[in-house]
């Protein structure tokens, strides 16, 4: 079966090296897609967590596990260092990014919720309360 090329107009990010974002026990990695580990591109860190890119803005959210705050990372600068975005509590157990209406998403396992706040905004605000244990999020922009 032979592989479909697409030409450098097919891509709307020709050029751009595609990466894969890793959360580990010890640290966050960006990964080409090839396997090669980019050493400029890593975050010490004392315990996973979850994670969502905004690519428009080339910008990484991470919630260290258990901890309930968000951090972002600006993926353009090296070495990677982390800005706090809000202080929370509870455990933040998925994170999700609109990136079309500058939204951020969380689910938070402890109190059984997910809240959306602007990723420049005000205080962000319950969306739904009352689940047991949710566990990934998913957003859809174009959807609404």
């Amino acid at each position: 079966m032979e592989s479909e090329k697409f030409s450098e107009q097919d891509n709307p990010v020709a050029g751009v090296t595609a990466r894969l974002l890793l959360s580990t026990s010890e640290d966050v990695q960006s990964i080409t897609v090839r396997g090669r580990a980019d050493r400029d591109r890593t975050m010490r860190t004392t315990s996973p967590g979850a994670m969502a890119t905004c690519v428009a803005t080339n910008t990484l959210y991470w919630a260290p596990q258990a901890k309930g705050s968000i951090f972002r990372v600006s993926m353009d600068t090296s070495p990677w260092t982390p800005v706090l975005v809000l202080r929370g509590q509870g455990s933040v157990s998925a994170l999700a990014v609109d990136w079309i209406h500058r939204q951020l998403y969380w689910s938070d396992q402890q109190i059984g919720s997910v809240t959306v706040g602007a990723l420049d905004g005000p205080e962000p605000r319950l969306l739904i309360g009352g689940l047991q244990r949710p566990t990934a999020l998913a957003v859809e922009p174009f959807l609404g």
